[in-house]
């Protein structure tokens, strides 16, 4: 489908439906951003499964605005791609909630399916509510990558916006973020999520800028919004299970003194750093470093520090303490058979 320049209201939403017998498959091509919009009042698809495997739903959008005004769309979804692969070039959305329960400006893909890794290249995100709590972008597929764009939600009333949700394997670079208030700017689900010159709103209005179940977390050079700068701590990040990512990198930026630095969570590994944890280490327990961390530790009975690779080379062992002592991720660390727990002291640090 090719839209000619010039700005085109829809009576109704527009609903992409799977042609029997045939793939879904739909092109969207405008005649640049800002030539081209269109305005319907949602978006939705018929597909409520991953029916015919990661090629079956695909929607390919391109070079054109696109704006959805709507207080009671389907599902509570403006923009609905729900078990469809959305590749997106140079497509700016704009969004106008009006209703009173949690929606959703853009969401696509779907839990646990075979989708395509799919790729977005300079798409931005506007949207305003009225004063119910949105996701503005919920994308859930096996690898994504978004390189260029902006988030960027005006809440009003008491309402908190969580920026973009990340179920599975993320790549997120070169994107900026304005207004809010958040209630996470970033929201991972599984998987891993590397997060590369993205501007972060500030501390002050995010409960969290990233919430996390993944396995690893790598943030490079953040960035604050609005400043052309590094980013002013302190940076907040939780882990929403009992434990932590196995790994968790941070390069321009750290989260200081990490008050419970240590997680036993059951059948998994035990995990030192950022954590979801407590503050004493378990004797005879075997944790894996999962961050860049500077550690002292001092006191206790009958401590026996043994440092080892992830391969189970020993780097130095029968150590009482530790001073100012650095380590990095995938190092292992065992405070030996104590008595009694010493007291560590845990800080992360840039990597």
């Amino acid at each position: 489908m090719f839209i000619l320049p010039g700005s085109y209201v829809c009576t109704s939403g527009l609903t992409f439906s799977k042609p029997a017998n045939l793939n879904f498959d739909y092109t969207i091509k405008g005649s640049g951003q800002h030539a081209s919009q269109v305005k319907p009042s949602y978006i939705t698809t018929t597909l409520t499964d991953w029916e015919q495997g990661a090629y079956a739903g695909r929607v390919v959008i391109e070079d054109i605005n696109i704006e959805i005004g709507n207080s009671n769309p389907p599902n509570n979804i403006l923009a609905n791609f729900g078990f469809v692969d959305l590749f997106m070039t140079n497509v700016l959305w704009r969004f106008f909630y009006g209703g009173s329960s949690r929606a959703e400006f853009l969401a696509c893909g779907g839990p646990a399916g075979p989708s395509q890794p799919v790729v977005w290249r300079n798409v931005s995100v506007f949207g305003t509510s009225s004063g119910a709590s949105v996701t503005v972008v919920y994308q859930w597929y096996e690898g994504f990558a978004w390189v260029g764009g902006l988030v960027d939600p005006v809440m009003g009333g008491g309402g908190q916006a969580t920026g973009i949700y990340c179920g599975g394997h993320t790549l997120l670079q070169e994107i900026d973020s304005a207004d809010g208030p958040w209630l996470y700017f970033i929201q991972q689900n599984a998987g891993g999520l590397t997060v590369i010159n993205v501007e972060f709103p500030s501390a002050s209005q995010a409960y969290y800028l990233i919430g996390s179940g993944g396995n690893s977390t790598i943030i490079l050079n953040p960035l604050r919004n609005e400043a052309n700068d590094l980013f002013s701590p302190p940076f907040s990040y939780l882990h929403f299970h009992d434990g932590g990512p196995l790994v968790f990198k941070m390069i321009g930026a750290s989260l200081g003194l990490l008050s419970n630095p240590f997680a036993t969570p059951a059948a998994q590994q035990a995990v030192m750093g950022v954590v979801t944890g407590t503050a004493s280490p378990t004797a005879n327990t075997d944790y894996l470093v999962n961050s860049d961390i500077v550690v002292n530790i001092s006191g206790g009975a009958g401590i026996s520090i043994t440092i080892y690779d992830n391969y189970g080379h020993v780097i130095t062992s029968g150590l009482t303490s530790l001073t100012a002592h650095r380590m990095q991720p995938g190092m292992h660390v065992n405070f030996g058979d104590f008595s009694d727990a010493p007291t560590v002291v845990v800080v992360h640090v840039s990597g």
